[in-house]
């Protein structure tokens, strides 16, 4: 079965990375952060069997990531003003190269191993037509299918917390195989920024993924939160972009 992974990513710039982040550690820091998970993911991402693709928003962003993909994945961009039709676009064109499976994953859990992506085709391989791996908060981390299906993504936004059921629901209307993969952490706030670093201080989770970038910048945050005009004031969160 030819399979293809797809590995959703922003533009590591502030004021669009990491939105939800910004209140808690300002946007410079949001978007350094968010870079070095881009670039742990990617790394994790290389070690799965699949032709690897990365789809950049936005489009012209394209050029910096292949940077930071040297070369291991093709680099496409994005194209759909939602982050709902921008999934549905990057599905189509993966069944449009031939692929017989996509799975299509995060850039925003750096501690994901591998291994849940390989498992995600498995499920795929086996029989399932729908594999989601679901995040804490609701939604997913992870989505992977054996055909086009725009209808289980369109027409509701893709940061609330009801998007796993939703989408869920869709696939048993439609008749569907599912399957559910572990839950993992999606890193969006600031809690979540909070439970990412009690998850790397444990020791004793032997399954997450290396992931020293962000631990290196993690180490440097205390200064951001400490030094003048780096964050903005708690109770103003900035508007985020739809899947930002």
């Amino acid at each position: 079965m030819r399979r293809v992974l797809i590995v959703m990513a922003k533009d590591p710039r502030p004021g669009l990375a990491k939105t939800r982040l910004i209140p808690a550690i300002g946007a410079t820091a949001a978007a350094g952060l968010y870079r070095a998970f881009l670039r742990d993911v990617l790394d994790t991402s290389a070690l799965v069997r699949a032709e690897r693709w990365v789809c950049a928003y936005p489009p012209e962003s394209v050029a910096r990531v292949a940077e930071l993909a040297e070369g291991r994945f093709q680099v496409r961009p994005q194209v759909g003003p939602t982050l709902s039709e921008r999934m549905v676009a990057a599905f189509a064109d993966g069944f449009a190269a031939g692929a017989e499976a996509v799975v299509m994953r995060n850039s925003d859990s750096p501690t994901l191993p591998a291994v849940v992506v390989a498992e995600a085709f498995d499920r795929l391989e086996r029989g399932a037509d729908v594999v989601l791996g679901p995040d804490l908060g609701g939604g997913y981390y992870l989505a992977g299918l054996r055909a086009p299906r725009p209808e289980l993504f369109r027409g509701f936004a893709m940061s609330t917390s009801s998007v796993l059921d939703e989408t869920l629901r869709r696939a048993r209307d439609a008749g569907l195989a599912t399957a559910t993969l572990r839950r993992w952490l999606d890193i969006d706030t600031g809690q979540d920024l909070a439970a990412l670093q009690r998850q790397l201080a444990d020791g004793a989770d032997p399954e997450r993924a290396d992931c020293p970038r962000t631990e290196a910048f993690l180490a440097t945050l205390p200064a951001w939160r400490a030094a003048p005009g780096k964050s903005v004031p708690a109770g103003r969160s900035p508007a985020a972009e739809p899947g930002g």
